[in-house]
């Protein structure tokens, strides 16, 4: 029989690693809120679904090098 984790100690994993990582995790967020947006905006709307695009690019740049600089520094202390 497998033994699954508590819930409590899954929620204490995920409050831990959103402290630790909480850039990461905004970028993430931003970039997932934002592609939801721009599928669900209508063809219409083309300057709302060009910024939300170019959100969207920017997120894809910065989440990787956010958390390099964040492994990086944790490397380092």
């Amino acid at each position: 029989m497998i033994k699954l984790p508590s819930l409590q100690s899954l929620t204490n994993s995920f409050l831990s690693t959103v402290i630790r990582y909480k850039w990461v995790v905004l970028i993430a967020v931003a970039k997932l809120v934002s592609l939801i947006a721009y599928t669900e905006t209508s063809t219409d709307n083309e300057h709302l679904r060009n910024i939300l695009i170019r959100l969207s690019y920017v997120s894809f740049l910065a989440l990787p090098l956010v958390l390099s600089i964040k492994l990086l520094t944790e490397r380092r202390h």
